[in-house]
């Protein structure tokens, strides 16, 4: 049996999104899509700035490829060779995310991606006036505020930069060195087996963020030929058309657990009735 490797590294921030836009990193489809709102993206990005940790990111590497998988909140991102191995997110998603659409320069999201996150959320700016990072609709109409999205980009950098007033300059080629300098702690885990990394998965989910325990019961029973999701979505879609579309999938989950309770029960009755009917 190959032993299994945990392999810690730090990573720039711009090597992070070049991983993601080359398909290197892929989204598991246990994993939830992306959640988070514009303040929490804002509140990543002045952590970064101010050079504050933001916890590390967990990648399983993985020669087999899975079949169900997502990109990162959407996006179309190509697929690597099958020969070549791809890291799938165990932990740090959000973060991952947040990180590769607030930089990336091309927002192209796929038609085929349910979930897709809303490209307006990574429309961010940093304002040297104040220190501040905000979104598209709090811009102040004078020009100073530099995008995000080119800060990575040389051809796009420099254009940008140039219509930045002489005065705020300085403070945006600092703001690209705390960016361009600072290291993401990524950990990858190999040779797991899939069982073990759902395991994994729901270990680290059981502190911090609480998943729901539909997210939970995803990440239990998925496998390559089965997606909890999937099914209680389809399962939703045939409710909606006869007017029952509003039950919570808590409910639904409640239900299942009844309905399998049942049928767990009957084979264990029917089986205690042949045993007894042999010693009879």
């Amino acid at each position: 049996m190959a032993i299994s490797e945990i392999t810690p590294s730090a990573v720039k921030l711009d090597k992070l999104v070049s991983r993601v836009a080359d398909g290197d990193i892929k989204i598991p489809a246990f994993q939830r899509h992306f959640v988070w709102n514009q303040g929490q993206i804002i509140e990543l990005l002045d952590s970064l700035y101010q050079d504050y940790p933001i916890g590390s990111i967990l990648l399983w590497n993985s020669a087999e490829k899975l079949k169900a998988t997502r990109n990162v909140c959407g996006f179309a991102i190509p697929d690597k060779a099958e020969s070549y191995p791809v890291n799938y997110v165990l932990d740090g998603q959000q973060r991952l995310s947040t990180i590769y659409a607030v930089f990336c320069t091309d927002r192209t999201q796929s038609k085929d991606e349910a979930g897709a996150a809303a490209l307006d959320l990574f429309e961010i700016f940093f304002d040297p006036e104040t220190h501040a990072f905000l979104g598209s609709e709090e811009l102040s109409g004078t020009g100073r505020e530099f995008p995000l999205k080119s800060l990575f980009a040389i051809k796009e950098f420099v254009a940008e930069f140039k219509k930045i007033p002489e005065k705020y300059q300085d403070l945006i080629t600092q703001l690209h060195e705390k960016f361009n300098n600072y290291e993401v702690p990524v950990v990858t885990i190999t040779k797991r087996s899939k069982t073990e990394v759902g395991i994994i998965f729901e270990r680290i989910n059981s502190t911090g963020t609480k998943l729901t325990t539909l997210d939970l019961m995803v990440a239990w029973t998925w496998s390559e030929d089965f997606h909890l999701q999937d099914e209680i979505d389809e399962l939703l879609e045939v409710l909606e058309g006869k007017g029952f579309g509003d039950i919570p999938e808590k409910t639904i989950l409640q239900c299942l657990r009844v309905r399998l309770k049942k049928e767990i029960g009957g084979v264990l009755a029917e089986s205690d009735g042949q045993i007894n009917a042999q010693n009879t």
